[in-house]
């Protein structure tokens, strides 16, 4: 590489990461309004409840039961839609809390210093409704985080909250299932016609959510926190929680806010940008998924692939058929959130 390109390049990085600075910055001062656009926005969601959700939630707490939320990733404000339920199981249960397996880069500013400054202010509020974020990383970023001595680190903070009653809130699919066309986010980046490119894109990430829907769940997801509560001799149930239309908050391709989100936030708009679906909690010993785990004395790979695809199926059958991605039928319970 010549000295003017890499010149060039420098300049180039520093000018970006200098306005990326500025960006986080202005967030961080506005944090406080940030907040209350976000309870808004929280609060306008159309959430709704499996009949008998209550007397459920009350009855597995009263056996000493755990709950794990589990649900679909459509994109960043996924938990944040998780809310209204977290909040209503942890004062039926009298649960001190939730951990939330949360990735790395998210908070290091890997993807942006913008969206940095979000995660920050969405990190205050996970904190108001007692959400403690674990920290991990990519199964590809074995140099940075992915050591032994990281996950042994996180295997352990994981345990010390299920020792101590805590709840689970978990994201199985693993990458949001918006992103499934690789370069996209890099593509409006580097292109000098960002604004444009990134209106197009955010259309194109919308539509691929419609177009792939729900994927498989990472099959660790769950088993690792269900093996792990095993052999505690902890008792975990699984809350299936269903977000359809989430991207209408947070963007898929840049990760920050939407215009409809900014809007209803700073009540120019007054509208559901979401919809919730909660179920009723399944307990893992019994029916299908006790089945399933008393097949063998250690399940398998295969076992652990079908009890996943119990609990997906599950959460699938409240979206809109075209966002059910591998777990589409011939019913449709919901439309999708239409939004300017």
């Amino acid at each position: 590489m010549s000295v003017e390109r890499q010149q060039i390049e420098e300049s180039s990085r520093f000018k970006k990461d200098f306005k990326g600075q500025v960006v986080a910055a202005g967030i961080r001062l506005a944090a406080p309004i940030l907040r209350h656009g976000t309870e808004r926005v929280m609060r306008n969601l159309d959430v709704k409840y499996e009949d008998g959700f209550d007397d459920q939630i009350r009855s597995f707490a009263k056996d000493g039961k755990l709950f794990l939320l589990v649900t679909d990733h459509q994109s960043l404000a996924d938990t944040l839609a998780c809310f209204e339920p977290a909040d209503k199981i942890r004062e039926i249960a009298n649960l001190p809390g939730y951990f939330l397996p949360y990735t790395m880069t998210l908070a290091t500013g890997d993807k942006g210093a913008d969206t940095k400054g979000l995660q920050d202010v969405q990190a205050q509020t996970l904190d108001e409704h007692f959400i403690n974020r674990v920290f991990l990383s990519r199964s590809s970023d074995q140099k940075n985080f992915n050591t032994k001595a990281n996950l042994r680190g996180v295997r352990d903070e994981i345990k010390d909250y299920l020792l101590q009653g805590f709840g689970g809130i978990i994201h199985a699919e693993g990458n949001l299932n918006a992103a499934r066309e690789k370069g996209v986010t890099e593509a409006v980046h580097n292109s000098p016609f960002r604004n444009f490119v990134t209106m197009f894109q955010s259309e194109r990430k919308r539509l691929s959510i419609e177009r792939n829907g729900m994927q498989p769940f990472e099959r660790n997801s769950l088993r690792s926190i269900i093996n792990l509560a095993d052999e505690e001799g902890l008792d975990i149930s699984i809350v299936p929680i269903t977000t359809s239309g989430t991207y209408n908050i947070y963007d898929p391709s840049t990760g920050t806010l939407t215009r409809s989100a900014i809007r209803t936030g700073f009540h120019l708009a007054d509208q559901s940008l979401a919809k919730v679906f909660v179920s009723n909690p399944m307990d893992i010993n019994e029916g299908e998924l006790g089945e399933i785990i008393r097949r063998h004395k250690r399940m398998t790979k295969e076992d652990w692939d079908e009890f996943n695809a119990i609990v997906a199926k599950k959460i699938a059958s409240h979206l809109p058929n075209k966002m059910r991605g591998i777990y589409r039928t011939d019913t449709n319970s919901f439309e999708p959130i239409k939004t300017d």
